[in-house]
């Protein structure tokens, strides 16, 4: 009985773990350093200069937009036979950018995050 015991037990333990995972999805958040931004000076050159190409452009009639989109995950995971559980964090960073028929900066925002005050 007690190998019986010991085997069942050996069995759960092999066939169980954990697991963490962290991911970085999108653009770089570079944004988020000291980057001179200017309304009326800045230049659609000068945002793909410092951030690269952006996560999703959008051309209308007047104005052009720059979408900069930025996507952590950190999770962890328990798997078990009968039962599994799973937590997992996502936080998304965003930067948007008008600019006007000149390529001018009219406008930008950035999205809050947990560090703002």
């Amino acid at each position: 009985m007690r190998i019986i015991s010991l085997l069942i037990f050996s069995f759960v333990l092999l066939t169980s773990g954990c697991s963490q995972f962290q991911r970085e999805t999108g653009a770089e958040n570079s944004w988020r350093n000291d980057v001179d931004i200017i309304r009326g000076k800045t230049t659609k050159k000068h945002i793909l200069e410092q951030f690269g190409p952006p996560s999703q452009v959008v051309i209308s009639k007047d104005q052009t937009i720059f979408y900069y989109l930025n996507e952590q995950a950190v999770g962890s995971s328990l798997i078990l036979i009968l039962y599994n559980h799973s937590v997992e964090k996502t936080i998304y960073d965003r930067a948007i950018f008008f600019f006007n028929d000149a390529d001018t900066l009219v406008d930008y925002a950035l999205s809050h995050t947990p560090d703002d005050t």
